[in-house]
């Protein structure tokens, strides 16, 4: 349990019914004023700020959303070949050289949550620090896409940027998560 979820459940009243802390008891949490408020504290505390957006990625300019990002993450959007091109000009320019004095912070998360090997570089190491990743399926059938696809127009294009595999299930609907970095031109 984190520090922040202790907060939040130290505050609950003693007859208030809240799920068990152990995240490995299924359970429903009710999405309560309290605590939203106390979820909004801790992006504070954490220094945490998150922007949602949607719509084409031809048309989205990152400069004009406070862009660039230490942060991107994108999932299930690597499904159609003919869209490749411009979602990954659009994750380059959001990550676009940008130093995160909490970058290093921002990886150890990263390397706890995804159970990456303790050999995974850390984003400290980096002259440029931002994380960007991507949630997809393995192969998407009838529609083209898929990681293979995806890795060989990431390092094919004019960043020349590589691809690594965070995390991959490959039993069932084979899935993986990916990790981008991008060279400066």
């Amino acid at each position: 349990m984190s520090a922040a979820s202790a907060t939040y459940r130290n505050s609950l009243p003693p007859d208030e019914e809240h799920p068990p802390a152990d995240p490995s008891t299924p359970a429903n949490l009710p999405i309560s004023l309290s605590l939203k408020s106390a979820f909004r504290a801790s992006l504070t505390e954490y220094y945490v700020h998150l922007r949602f957006f949607s719509g084409s990625w031809e048309g989205y300019d990152p400069r004009l959303t406070g862009g660039p990002y230490n942060l991107v993450l994108t999932s299930e959007t690597i499904y159609k070949s003919d869209g490749l091109r411009p979602l990954i000009d659009l994750m380059q320019a959001a990550c676009r050289c940008i130093p995160n004095p909490d970058g290093d912070r921002l990886a150890e998360l990263v390397d706890q949550k995804l159970s990456l090997s303790s050999d995974y570089p850390m984003l400290s190491n980096e002259p440029h620090q931002y994380l960007c990743l991507v949630a997809a399926k393995i192969i998407y059938f009838g529609v083209g896409g898929g990681v293979s696809e995806f890795v060989r127009t990431v390092e094919g294009s004019p960043w020349k940027g590589k691809v690594e595999t965070a995390l991959e299930k490959i039993v069932g609907v084979g899935r993986s998560i990916l990790r981008v970095r991008w060279n400066e031109k």
